[in-house]
């Protein structure tokens, strides 16, 4: 089992510490007692604002005075404070360990586990798992709490060899439906290079469960900038075994640059977090300066 040392060096992690990451829809589906604070209908200590009545409201909480003014039903509701679940995935698929040296996959890893310390420092419930192989493989950590949680999380992580084609919106559904997931934070780390349709009903599902989405994607240089130096030839799926010729490599890099602008815009579109980092970039850079930038962590 990996030490953290071994992976951050100390001065980073003390950083991490000072994070938090960011949810947008923190109300759903969690439990009392955390750093998130929201407004419920109840009771509690601590009066926060009031609601319009709907059916099942506690009657108690109706304020009559504010009815004889508007002569509508209006429920008070209290502060409370409540802990963030957070789903991390990873993508493992064949797609992930190529380009060969291009360690994709390895930063994927160690940016998880990164954001997985984050949330634990601020005792989230940090769940983490990995698709690929093949699309019958299910593995899922139990709910982290604790800063010692990283070292199993990072050991799980350890265990899986990028291979195989995984159909991603049929796993992430059987993912979903497992693990009970609804409401909280999902932060699903890939290259997405896989058919749009594919990732928009993925993250729709999501969207579905109540879940706040958060879209990293990971790309070699290589891959931004793919075959600056041929003329022609042809690519091959590594996930399918299918080949296409290509006459003119410029074709590959428009059809690249439109799929990964089609996805960051379909995210800003739906309202999930999208970030794109190159392998170049050290893994501290993106985790204290890219993603406070596009408000994933704060």
């Amino acid at each position: 089992m990996p030490r953290l040392g071994e992976l951050f060096d100390q001065q980073f992690l003390e950083r991490l510490e000072s994070l938090r990451l960011q949810c947008r829809k923190p109300r759903w589906g969690l439990r009392a007692g955390g750093p998130y604070t929201i407004n419920r209908r109840g009771s509690s200590v601590e009066f926060a604002d009031y609601a319009e009545y709907r059916w099942g409201d506690d009657v108690r909480t109706i304020d009559w005075n504010l009815y004889s003014r508007f002569e509508r039903l209006f429920v008070k509701t209290f502060k409370e404070d409540i802990e963030l679940t957070v789903h991390l995935l990873v993508d493992a698929t064949g797609s992930m360990g190529l380009p060969a040296g291009g360690r994709k996959f390895a930063y994927a890893k160690d940016v998880a586990t990164a954001l997985a310390y984050v949330g634990l420092a601020n005792h989230n419930v940090v769940r983490v798992s990995a698709y690929g192989g093949t699309p019958q493989r299910l593995e899922v950590t139990p709910g982290f709490q604790r800063r010692h949680g990283i070292f199993q999380i990072r050991a799980f992580l350890d265990r899986w060899t990028p291979e195989g084609d995984v159909p991603f919106a049929a796993w992430l559904e059987r993912y979903l439906y497992a693990t009970h997931a609804r409401g909280g934070a999902i932060i699903l780390l890939s290259d997405w290079m896989m058919e749009p349709s594919e990732w928009v009903r993925g993250l729709q599902l999501c969207q579905y469960h109540n879940l706040d989405v958060k879209v990293i994607q990971v790309l070699t240089p290589s891959e931004l900038k793919p075959g600056a130096d041929w003329s022609r030839g042809y690519v091959v799926d590594v996930e399918t075994g299918s080949r296409r010729s290509l006459w003119d490599m410029r074709l590959l890099l428009r059809a690249l640059e439109s799929h990964n602008a089609n996805l960051a815009a379909f995210c800003q579109r739906t309202g999930c977090f999208f970030a794109q980092v190159s392998t170049a970039m050290p893994v501290e850079a993106f985790i204290l300066r890219e993603l406070p930038r596009v408000g994933l962590i704060v």
